[in-house]
């Protein structure tokens, strides 16, 4: 007869344990191994030991800190280093590029399109009625609003040249904006030509600044046929400085 062999709990029958249960609970530790087989004085055991590391942070460079900063506390940075240093301001004045107008330029395109976006569509509707100037009235607001702050922000910085520059290709934009049938519903329009002509006139003013004859040329033919007040004087003075 065959021996019966009885299942038991040799350690040959049961399964391994998990690798977890082998390796310490040191998560986030280096483990570090140190041999003392070069040293004869000490014995040939190997010592290991876990030590924590930790990253060291970088201190961020002045260029990154000041993109956090905004346009008034770049103002007051930029003002108190010039701060009675007159070689530094002119050295500094020097170095100021021209204002970029793509973005202004953009944006006020963007309001433009909008106001022709919330025009009715329909056949039966008129666009140039008063129930199409009430669905736009907002957009023509912002409209006028973004335009004269552009402008009056030029003016201020006493950027002459950038202002003729934005007054070019502004004036072309509020060309195309809707023309109302009621005369009262293009006070918008109205108002930023009234600004747009009287920021040119003020620029003549200004002492050392020649308004070149191509510019001259192209803004006088813009103006030219408006019935407003204020573009008619501007071209007048425009038509003048060119005799000078």
């Amino acid at each position: 007869l065959l021996p019966v062999i009885k299942k038991g709990n040799s350690e040959h029958n049961q399964g391994h344990k998990s690798e977890a249960e082998f390796l310490p609970s040191c998560s986030g530790k280096k483990l570090k191994i140190s041999s003392s087989l070069n040293n004869p004085t000490t014995s040939s055991s190997t010592t290991i030991s876990y030590s924590t590391t930790t990253s060291s942070s970088t201190t961020p460079n002045t260029m990154q800190l000041a993109k956090g900063l905004s346009k008034s506390q770049l103002l007051d940075l930029l003002g108190s280093l010039v701060a009675g240093n007159t070689y530094l301001a002119a050295s500094l004045s020097e170095l100021l590029p021209k204002p970029d107008l793509s973005g202004l330029i953009t944006n006020l395109t963007y309001l433009n399109q909008n106001i022709y976006k919330a025009l009715p569509v329909t056949r039966l509707s008129d666009k140039a009625d008063s129930l199409a100037f009430k669905r736009v009235a907002t957009h023509l607001a912002a409209f006028k609003r973004s335009l004269l702050e552009d402008l009056n922000m030029l003016l201020e910085a006493g950027q002459w040249d950038s202002v003729l520059d934005f007054v070019l290709a502004a004036w072309e934009i509020v060309t195309a904006t809707p023309v109302w049938d009621n005369p009262i519903h293009n006070t918008t329009r109205i108002t930023c030509f009234k600004h747009l002509a009287t920021s040119v006139i003020r620029v003549m003013k200004q002492k050392d600044i020649v308004i070149d004859e191509k510019r001259n040329t192209k803004l006088v033919k813009l103006m030219t046929g408006s019935s407003i007040r204020e573009v008619h004087l501007c071209k007048e003075k425009l038509l003048e400085w060119r005799k000078k």
